[in-house]
């Protein structure tokens, strides 16, 4: 249908709007990069061609093939490297031209465009990029030599300290530079007076092992209320790509034959994931009985297997690509000279690259460094010339430390790179920091978060444009993933004016891309980081400029579908926009959040791809209701939810309710004070106990909170001593649940608080008795080791 009048959407039912509040798997890094290093296959791959010096990174382009991009954002990428089409000027005009209120949202407004023009041409595939079997990968051979593999590097083995027990904490980790040339130890001197080596800076100490402990054990059998009695009485796995495919071989072109595969036929046929394990369990069989020296790489394809356990992307996996890497080492020094044996740079570089991608945190950054010293090592040796380290390998190192989460990251990340700059500078040709470097870098400092991250975010990006600008260096020039992780690590950082500061960077980018640069151009990754941005501050008018510059967006990109295709909205900004509705105070935040949902099913039912409401849209619109304190809020979100319900059950994966849209729900129905609301609430909670119990999955498992909020629906429901009886029936409910297992539904301070407010609001003459009563229990089973229920001033 039109959206010609999208203004008189708020009238839409009952409604006065919802807006919301984002989930947990949405909250921090569901903005921009996932969690992860960049947006990924999408993201470099098809922007291969914007760096022309990727073939000599030694494989480093495989290091972002891993990730979706931007949840599902793709297509944005296409025409990222070649578009050079002016669009500042359609900014501006656009930005002036919308006013930060209003009786309907900018953005929907904006959005009448989409449905009142013609779907764009597609454009041509760019024969820029070769296929992936054009990508050579012939490695060399090289002399013999014997190495003992150490598991660490000495810096992790021989300093004799621990980060534990809140020592001190290392020389490394007191600034970012961390080098001085008068001391020896930091100049290439180790204590034993040798020289070190130069692979890498001084190491960090071993990150320490994970720890876990619980808290206190349950009461045993003791009831979680006490008795009834009057005043008075005696009584009181593996994670394969689904596009996984090797492009330069074909495992069965090295299967061997084998009875088994012979009597195989008839049989039903295992997946592509199946069979691939299958081959490299089969390749590492051979690997040990084949004897040293005699391995042949057209049985046994070294560098095809490698790659294949990488892109496991498990410890195991690169546990595995580290023994075939050995392997062949030993093969080499065993006089193994079949082309495709030696170990090469891009063998190092995809053991790094596997341990960056095993999710193994500190773990993983640590080995990565060992393998890049142990590959010095062999180079220093003068034996293995092909294997000094490079560019490729020392940015695999840092993605290792960027993607471990540790939060010594940014700094240790850093440090590398400055020991890269002294290398280069010390007439190291084949180690120069490049935009990877940087971007990689930055990208840490934007996953740590806070108000100094941003500040070093921003500092890396001017020494960028310095080496660029001033000292011609090509390789260093800024592109949009650099200005993209800024603004992300702005985003983050809850300075304030951040969110104007992110914005800032974006009109510098239009301004950039207007003058002449083709490498930075805002695309919609940006305009979510700046969106977000504002959806994380609290400034009034934030909700209404965020709504703004998606108007902008949405303009922008249908000015020019072809040229502007990396603008194209989506699900994200979108979801970004809503939540920042939600957040806002403004009285109208509700209805515009509505609006932008319904406007969202229009343009996706009329085949605008990409806008597809999804789970969080709804969740968040519901969340908004449950704050807007309007009449009839709380009947709107139970109504959302069994649309939700309903088209889930018809066959919507997208639209699955989760924890966060229930307890959403059941809050609007407690803040509503509407006659039934409590009751209501408990349904709600009983049907999502339901799920779960029928094999719902971990997202819709119910938690403290959601009973929690229930049983404060029953303490304001009115209902005098049969709420508070009722509260103490869900009490008891939780504690069964509790002990059959459900260890997220624990009855904590807060619940029992619930409870006793039940009957302090009940009136009922004996409600004194049985309040004191509970605290009494409390205090009890508090004392016999039943953690979480510790009366506070509020009991």
């Amino acid at each position: 249908g039109s959206l010609a009048d999208l203004g008189r959407l708020g009238q839409y039912g009952s409604a006065q709007g919802y807006a919301g509040e984002q989930h947990q798997q949405q909250k921090d890094d569901y903005s921009i990069y996932s969690s992860s290093t960049y947006s990924g296959r999408s993201h470099y791959s098809q922007q291969s061609a914007s760096y022309p010096n990727q073939e000599r990174m030694g494989g480093y382009d495989q290091l972002y093939s891993d990730q979706s991009s931007y949840g599902g954002q793709g297509a944005y990428g296409r025409g990222y490297s070649d578009q050079t089409q002016t669009v500042a000027s359609g900014y501006r005009d656009a930005s002036s031209s919308v006013a930060p209120g209003g009786s309907a949202s900018s953005a929907v407004n904006a959005m009448n465009l989409l449905l009142h023009s013609p779907p764009p041409v597609p454009p041509a595939q760019s024969s820029v990029l070769p296929p992936p079997s054009a990508v050579s990968s012939r490695p060399s051979a090289m002399p013999s030599s014997q190495h003992d593999y150490q598991p660490y590097p000495p810096d992790f083995t021989s300093t004799g300290r621990s980060d534990e027990g809140g020592e001190e904490l290392p020389s490394w980790m007191e600034g970012v530079k961390g080098f001085d040339d008068d001391k020896g130890r930091k100049a290439g001197i180790s204590s034993s007076g040798h020289e070190r080596d130069v692979a890498l800076p001084s190491s960090p100490p071993r990150v320490p092992g994970g720890f876990s402990g619980s808290g206190l054990s349950a009461a045993g059998e003791k009831p979680i209320l006490p008795a009834h009695y009057l005043h008075g009485d005696s009584e009181s796995e593996y994670s394969w790509d689904e596009d996984d495919d090797d492009g330069a071989f074909d495992s069965s072109s090295y299967s061997l034959p084998s009875a088994q595969s012979q009597s195989s036929r008839g049989r039903k046929k295992n997946s592509p994931r199946t069979k691939k394990r299958e081959w490299l369990l089969r390749m590492n069989r051979l690997l040990a009985e084949v004897p040293v020296g005699e391995l042949d790489p057209t049985t046994v394809p070294i560098s095809a297997i490698m790659n294949s356990w990488a892109k496991t992307k498990s410890s195991e996996g690169a546990d595995m690509v580290e023994m075939w890497l050995r392997r062949a080492q030993e093969e080499a020094e065993a006089g193994n000279r079949r082309p495709g044996i030696a170990p090469t740079t891009k063998m190092f570089t995809m053991s790094v690259d596997a341990w960056a991608k095993a999710s193994e945190g500190g773990k993983a950054a640590q080995r990565a460094e060992a393998i890049l010293q142990h590959m010095n090592d062999l180079y220093e040796s003068g034996r293995y010339d092909n294997l000094k380290p490079t560019t490729g390998i020392f940015n695999a190192v840092i993605n290792a430390w960027a993607r471990s989460g540790e939060k010594i990251a940014p700094v240790r990340a850093e440090q590398i790179l400055d020991w890269m700059e002294k290398l280069h500078m010390s007439g190291d040709a084949n180690v120069r920091p490049d935009k990877y470097t940087y971007n990689t870098v930055i990208h840490a400092w934007a996953k740590r978060g806070g108000k100094e991250a941003a500040v070093r975010a921003q500092k890396l990006l001017d020494n960028m444009h310095a080496l660029y600008d001033s000292e011609g260096v090509d390789d260093a020039k800024p592109d949009t993933i650099s200005y993209n992780v800024v603004i992300n690590a702005i985003a983050k950082s809850g300075a304030k004016g951040a969110a104007q500061e992110a914005e800032s960077l974006l009109d510098k980018m239009h301004a950039l891309h207007e003058a002449g640069d083709p490498d930075i151009k805002p695309n919609v990754v940006t305009y979510g980081a700046v969106i977000d941005a504002y959806a994380k501050t609290m400034d009034a008018g934030a909700a209404a400029r965020a709504d703004s510059i998606l108007a902008n967006l949405i303009r922008l990109y249908q000015s020019d579908p072809i040229a502007n295709s990396d603008l194209r909205p989506n699900t994200y900004v979108f979801n970004t926009v809503i939540n920042c509705w939600a957040k806002s105070r403004d009285p109208n935040a509700a209805s515009k959040a509505e609006e932008m949902l319904i406007a969202m099913e229009r343009l996706h039912a009329n085949g605008i791809r990409g806008l597809k409401p999804d789970a969080f849209t709804f969740t968040a619109v519901i969340d908004a209701w449950a704050k807007s304190g309007h009449r009839g809020a709380a009947a709107r979100a139970d109504q959302l939810l069994d649309k939700m319900e309903s088209r889930y059950l018809a066959g919507d994966a997208d639209l699955r309710p989760n924890t966060f849209t229930y307890n959403a729900v059941i809050q609007a129905l407690a803040k509503s004070g509407e006659d039934g609301a409590a009751a209501r609430a408990e349904r709600v909670l009983q049907n999502m106990v339901n799920r779960h119990r029928m094999g719902g999955g971990d997202d819709i498992k119910p938690t403290t909170i959601n009973f929690n909020t229930v049983l404060d629906a029953w303490a304001k429901s009115g209902g005098g001593r049969a709420a508070a009886e009722r509260a103490e029936e869900i009490l008891e409910w939780m504690d069964r649940l509790n002990k059959a297992g459900n260890d997220d539904v624990r009855p904590d301070t807060i619940t029992f608080n619930a409870v006793l407010d039940s009957w302090a609001r009940s009136g009922d003459r004996r409600a004194p008795h049985r309040a004191e009563q509970i605290l009494h229990h409390m205090e009890d089973l508090h004392q016999s080791g039943y953690g979480g229920v510790k009366p506070d001033t509020y009991t």
